[in-house]
């Protein structure tokens, strides 16, 4: 992954110490892991031992970037095994990694030393579970190999170290990008997004009884005293934003602060004294 090569860069640094020329070693002169046969091909062809050593560090990330970076395709490996595979291809070379991932793969040897497409079309087929066993398999045939190197007793002890420390860091990247992305994952799931807009207001029910009061209003004196109940009962459905959470008692303390809500029961006391008046006269009239 592109995030993670800075990261890989500075985990194999710690295994790359500064400049050596021992003569078990069949790079020669090296720096930062770098041999001078690579210095030569990235940085100068005319370098020399002196010029190895006398290498910077911008010169040998250049050469990681190009020579081993990019030429095993670690942009489009997983979190974890582009780590693995970065260190191994400086360590002992890039002309093995694809020969190695093809063998684990089980896919054919086409003769082609560096990672091709065919790995990375068998990696995206791996399910989580066989990606990470994959970092360790790689890391046990990386161990192997080195044990069978006739140089393992010169250099094995640093080598081991190594091998156990690479295994120890790409599984904690592989595990870390797996937390990340299944937190991305719950962040954008459909059924946790936040619904409170879609919520529409509606006024609150009114019992029979209030239903009752509410035609009479409408009967005997026209639309004032509908337009006002009507009123003050949406104002206190907006007031709750969500009628469904209001109790009576909610909504009688907010009706009884709006003006309209006691015109509207002036109205409706007038009118019960209209027709009591009425009743009383045609009842008691000589």
């Amino acid at each position: 992954m592109k995030q993670n090569q800075t990261q890989a860069t500075k985990l194999m640094l710690k295994h790359e110490g500064g400049y050596t020329n021992h003569p078990s070693d069949p790079g020669g002169p090296t720096n930062f892991g770098i041999t001078i046969h690579d210095f030569r091909k990235h940085i100068n062809p005319n370098g020399t031992a002196a010029d190895v050593r006398n290498m910077t560090l911008d010169q040998a990330i250049k050469v990681y970037d190009i020579n081993y970076w990019d030429k095993q395709r670690c942009d489009e490996l997983y979190a974890g095994l582009d780590y693995a595979i970065f260190d191994y291809g400086v360590n002992s070379g890039v002309g093995r990694t694809g020969r190695v991932m093809r063998r684990l793969l089980k896919l054919p040897d086409k003769g082609n030393a560096v990672i091709g497409q065919d790995v990375i079309d068998a990696l995206a087929r791996l399910n989580d579970k066989q990606k990470r066993a994959l970092i360790s398999r790689l890391m046990d045939e990386r161990l192997a190999f080195l044990q069978a190197l006739r140089t393992w007793p010169v250099f094995g002890a640093g080598w081991g170290r190594r091998v156990k420390e690479v295994r120890r860091d790409a599984l904690k990247m592989f595990d870390s990008q797996r937390v990340v992305e299944k937190e991305s994952a719950k962040s954008f799931d459909p059924e946790n997004e936040d619904k409170t807009d879609a919520i529409v207001a509606e006024p609150p029910v009114l019992t029979a009884k209030e239903k009752a009061s509410t035609g009479a209003g409408a009967a005997g004196s026209g639309t004032i005293a509908i337009s006002d109940i009507t009123d003050a009962t949406n104002k206190a459905a907006e007031v709750k934003g969500n009628a469904e959470t209001l109790g009576i008692t909610d909504v009688f303390a907010k009706l009884v602060t709006y003006p309209s809500f006691w015109i509207g029961v002036a109205a409706l006391v007038a009118i019960a004294g209209y027709i009591g008046y009425r009743w009383y006269r045609r009842n008691h009239s000589i």
